[in-house]
């Protein structure tokens, strides 16, 4: 675990972890929580995958979690993605892998 994961972690304030990663990486973080593969972030976001993966191993290394259920689930519990809310509208996209 990371000193970042670990203050993130015992932080009574979510506010102090959500100025500790970028806006982008709170874009994509709601994406990955909305469902979407790193294509289709990728395309929702006009960005190359390379770099959704970039931000992905940013938020991971940040937030010291292994994989991307972690990460949301770390993501929920610190109140940085709406709990129950659809993300986006995915008509414009063939087809969602889910991770």
């Amino acid at each position: 675990m990371t000193i970042l994961s670990e203050y993130a972690l015992s932080s009574t304030n979510d506010q102090s972890f959500k100025e500790l990663i970028t806006s982008k990486e709170r874009e994509v973080l709601s994406l990955v929580a909305g469902g979407y593969d790193n294509h289709a972030i990728a395309r929702r976001l006009s960005v190359s995958e390379p770099n959704v993966n970039r931000r992905l191993t940013s938020l991971f290394w940040k937030t010291g979690v292994k994989d991307r259920l972690e990460l949301v689930l770390f993501a929920i519990h610190h109140h940085l993605v709406p709990l129950g809310e659809e993300i986006g509208d995915r008509s414009d996209l063939e087809s969602i892998t889910m991770h």
